[in-house]
């Protein structure tokens, strides 16, 4: 509200309201109501000023005085009911001022309509020598909308931190347990196999920003020796594909842009049986890159997810079904080699993700089934379904139709949630 009020005008700039000379002031007031029950106005006033905190000093004869912004504004009216049905009118407003809860419109005869909300109701009779009238004075307080912020929970942010800090561990998981010195020649020469095959799935299934991703699995290149690398370039490497797939857009079903396939990735080189100490090693190294890729597929799908805006909810409920079970996997491919911090990691993101996903759902729209009697343009369709003919594209591009002349007799469309 403004800093004075007008008649009939609501809030001015001024602190008066100039009348025209053939209209007399009584003419511009309103009749008074409060909840659109009626009454008559005997007069009325306003209360209001500042907040300030004073602070004083020692030694000062004057203040400091800190402002804290205007007090809410208060009227208090003095009206009256006459009539020989003054006491129906009483109950009624005294049933908007006292037993309805919430905010309510009170006409105010100068300052018009107004958001309140009733403090105080005093209602007086006088059946000896003023019969037939109830004389009621109320408090009124100017009433708004909750200004204080109101937490959400960011669950996708949630979502995203506990994806970077799996792929922090699986790095540091791979380094601590692949062993490439002392060891034949063959165990090495594996290792590089796999690696090898880990850059080329990586590089299969990037959406877009092909050279982002190249650069930064570059280094995967003979880097079997020095694990540190391995593991830094293999997220990194996620971390470019999810990013491309992310700035590529959706592209169902598959929401992930192929990173989820990789959860099954298998190019680590085992030998047939673990006969031998080297062969032992061999597994071993096969194990941990198979947790580091799978693992660190797994990661990425789950910030993509957490960042990608899907179409419809049950496109986000398939998609939320298809990361727990990958996470389930993950965690268990984690159990079987001893890393209890990344077991612990899996279980985290899979709540989170749980209650990512399920949050969003909520907010988005129910692909349901059409059917007509025969092909239709999608303009006609979409005014149909959707009372929106600018839906027409979006529309055709659901259903993949050939032409948008002629949408599919069946088909499907996005129903509000």
């Amino acid at each position: 509200m403004s800093d004075s009020f007008g008649f009939l005008g609501g809030p001015v700039a001024g602190n008066a309201t100039a009348f025209p000379a053939d209209l007399s002031w009584l003419d511009y007031l309103l009749p008074a109501s409060f909840r659109g029950v009626p009454f008559q106005v005997r007069g009325a006033s306003e209360t209001s000023g500042r907040n300030a905190a004073v602070h004083q000093f020692i030694g000062r004869e004057t203040a400091y005085v800190e402002d804290l912004g205007r007090k809410p504004t208060r009227f208090t009216v003095a009206g009256f009911v006459l009539g020989d049905d003054y006491a129906g009118q009483r109950n009624l407003l005294r049933q908007a001022c006292l037993f309805t809860a919430g905010n309510g419109t009170l006409v105010h005869p100068s300052y018009g309509e107004l958001t309140v909300n009733c403090l105080t109701f005093t209602a007086a009779e006088d059946l000896v020598e003023h019969a037939r009238i109830c004389r009621v004075s109320m408090e009124f307080v100017i009433a708004g909308d909750i200004a204080s912020p109101v937490s959400v929970l960011d669950t996708a942010g949630n979502v995203l931190g506990l994806s970077a800090g799996t792929l922090a561990d699986l790095s540091t998981a791979y380094s601590l347990a692949a062993e490439v010195t002392g060891n034949p020649a063959f165990v090495l020469a594996a290792l590089q196999s796999g690696v090898a095959s880990a850059a080329t799935s990586m590089l299969g299934v990037s959406v877009g920003g092909v050279a982002s991703v190249a650069a930064a699995i570059a280094p995967l290149a003979g880097s079997a020796a020095a694990p540190a690398t391995t593991a830094a370039a293999v997220t990194a490497g996620f971390q470019a594909i999810g990013d491309a797939v992310v700035a590529a857009g959706p592209s169902p079903p598959d929401y992930s842009g192929g990173v989820a396939a990789l959860a099954a990735w298998n190019g680590a080189v085992a030998p047939a049986a673990a006969s031998t100490p080297a062969r032992t090693v061999q597994a071993a190294n096969a194990r941990a890159l198979t947790l580091l890729v799978q693992g660190a597929a797994v990661a990425t799908a789950a910030a993509i997810y957490a960042r990608v805006d899907f179409i419809s909810a049950s496109d986000a409920a398939a998609a939320r079904t298809q990361l727990l079970g990958l996470l389930d996997g993950a965690r268990e491919l984690a159990a079987d080699a001893a890393q209890a911090a990344l077991v612990a990691d899996f279980n985290a993101l899979e709540a989170a993700v749980a209650a990512d996903i399920s949050a969003r759902i909520q907010q988005l729209p129910i692909l349901a089934a059409y059917r007509v009697g025969a092909p239709v343009p999608s303009l006609v369709l979409a005014q149909r379904l959707l009372q929106d003919p600018t839906q027409a594209d979006s529309l055709a591009a659901l259903n993949s139709a050939i032409h948008p002349g002629f949408m599919p007799a069946s088909g499907v469309w996005l129903e509000a949630a």
